[in-house]
């Protein structure tokens, strides 16, 4: 029988979700050989679709999109949310986006494979723009309307008496729908060609997979696009290790602790880890103060700095954060007062004092911006807000002090 190609894939990506296939999901052959079988007892492809929009709701939303985006559009299903992502058939592409006067910050944009069709878009008149306006105002109360994953909804205009399926969405819901090459069909060979001068950022644009990278790719392209002038920053921050021989290790969250210390006012540095031997005690120790920095910034070498003052990290409310590991019983001793309390006093004054330093480094550098100390021990926690509020710089008393354990110890 013949199917329409982007049915016929999408039909048998989607049902290797059910339990009937699920089991052959690691046979290619045989399990694609019994879908195909099972297809063919039915009248055709779109008889099949039928049948699957009587399965659940994601199989109706996939037979909608096929109806309204025919040869333009096709239907990616996430199997696990089993919500799906609009994609661009191959060799269509998006006309230049129609500034509709629509609400909510709301754009249209209509893929086409001929060109007559964006030359006749480019000469809408006023009133045929209106019209449309107007079409899709009431499109858009349709609550069963087709919506992706990324909020971008389906739609058919008339123009010229021809049905031509439309998306509207945001700006960032718009920019996700891709082609399978890429971010807008272009993927990281278009930022690429934005980056001849900033080598660490090209080898990392480079190293990215169009498919498995593209919600990156996005995120990049349209920091670059709107912040060109703050590429030579970005391009230091990418370069900072490789002076020490090093390297990031999640190089995505440099990239969005970059972007919230840039809105802060702050630098972002890279802090050298000591090498850390494979066995005895310092081992474990530096394994997971390493370990602990990562779980809270994705990157333990990240170091957010102002005015030579150091945080490991920021969140996205911009409150800087400061990681202690340990801190415990190599600080404090904490003994039973009698009364089913505890008494903690300082064990290591040394480091007692360290501690009331560093704070007093930070509140001066911060400027009144909110800091807050996540401990990896209940002890340490306890033992440094007790410094604080017994502190005679009243400014330590604002540090937020809390107690957020390890979550992976590494052996």
């Amino acid at each position: 029988m013949n199917f329409v190609g982007t049915e016929c894939n999408s039909a048998l990506s989607y049902v290797e979700t059910y339990p009937r296939y699920r089991g052959l999901c690691g046979h290619g052959m045989q399990f694609r050989a019994i879908v195909r079988r099972d297809i063919s007892a039915l009248s055709g492809a779109r008889t099949f679709l039928q049948t699957l929009e009587k399965l659940d709701v994601a199989g109706q939303l996939i037979g909608k999109v096929f109806r309204v985006g025919g040869k333009f559009l096709k239907p990616i299903l996430n199997p696990i949310s089993k919500k799906i992502k609009f994609a661009l058939a191959e060799g269509v592409q998006f006309a230049q986006r129609i500034e509709f006067k629509l609400p909510n910050n709301l754009y249209c944009g209509i893929p086409y494979l001929e060109i007559k069709l964006r030359d006749r878009l480019k000469a809408l008149t006023a009133n045929e723009i209106k019209k449309l306006e107007d079409d899709i105002a009431r499109q858009l109360n349709d609550p069963n309307i087709p919506v992706d994953e990324n909020g971008n909804k389906l739609l058919e205009l008339d123009i010229d008496g021809e049905k031509v399926p439309a998306v509207v969405g945001t700006n960032e819901g718009l920019d996700k729908i891709d082609d399978g090459v890429g971010v807008n069909g272009v993927g990281k060979l278009g930022l690429l060609s934005k980056l001849d001068n900033f080598l660490n950022l090209k080898k990392w644009v480079y190293s990215l997979d169009d498919l498995a990278d593209s919600r990156l790719i996005s995120k990049l392209e349209d920091y670059i696009t709107a912040n060109p002038t703050k590429l030579q920053k970005l391009e230091a921050v990418l370069n900072a290790p490789v002076l020490k021989n090093q390297e990031w290790d999640n190089l995505e969250k440099v990239f969005d602790a970059f972007k919230k210390a840039e809105a802060k006012g702050l630098s972002v540095g890279h802090k050298k880890f000591p090498a850390v031997d494979d066995e005895g005690s310092g081992s474990f120790v530096l394994k997971n103060a390493k370990q602990y920095q990562a779980e809270a910034s994705g990157d333990a070498a990240l170091s957010l700095e102002k005015a030579s003052t150091s945080w490991d990290n920021i969140d996205d409310a911009g409150k800087l954060i400061d990681r202690k590991y340990g801190h415990g019983t190599s600080v404090f001793n904490q003994v039973d007062d009698g009364f089913g309390g505890k008494i903690i006093s300082v064990k290591n004054q040394t480091r007692a004092n360290s501690i009331i330093e560093q704070a007093t480094r930070q509140v001066n550098a911060a400027g009144g911006t909110q800091i807050k100390w996540e401990i990896s021990t209940e002890l340490g926690a306890k033992g440094i807000k007790k410094l604080f509020d017994e502190s005679d710089n009243i400014l330590l008393k604002n540090i937020e002090v809390v107690f957020i354990p390890q979550i992976k110890i590494i052996p």
